[in-house]
């Protein structure tokens, strides 16, 4: 175990963060552009490749935070930027699972052709995903 707390694991969760952000926002790109109807379909193993990365990210990014927080978990818990750095995350994580079961409409589906009801969680799911992000981030510059 002292080997993990050798590693720069700052610096790996910062990358990791900053990585999986660049590939949500390509993501998010090609959801744009999906539902403006520039793009009829997504393209199924880009799609599929950038949701398995956009894990891998966070899993990463998740991963490096806990051994962090294993260092000052009464402290971390103590301060509500942390607390409520816990609630973006949780939300990101939630929405990663939306995201992954609507993947498949995406590729087969022209957003026009979708229900309403479908269209409307697809936006609040961005949302929520746009939320997450800055709110977690916001929420790391108040930790010391």
């Amino acid at each position: 175990m002292d080997i993990l707390y050798s590693l720069p694991l700052l610096q790996i969760h910062v990358t990791a963060v900053f990585t999986t952000l660049a590939l949500v926002i390509i993501s998010d790109l090609h959801g744009v552009l999906w539902m403006r109807g520039i793009l009829k379909k997504l393209p199924e193993r880009r799609m599929a490749l950038l949701h398995k990365a956009v894990w891998t990210g966070l899993l990463f990014t998740i991963s490096a935070g806990f051994i962090m927080f294993t260092s000052y978990p009464g402290y971390l818990l103590s301060l509500p930027a942390f607390q409520c750095k816990l609630l973006f995350i949780a939300f990101l994580l939630i929405n990663a699972f939306v995201i992954g079961k609507h993947l498949r409409l995406a590729i087969t589906e022209e957003f026009k052709s979708l229900p309403q009801k479908e269209k409307m969680l697809l936006i609040v799911s961005g949302i929520v995903s746009t939320i997450g992000w800055i709110g977690a981030y916001t929420c790391a510059q108040f930790l010391s």
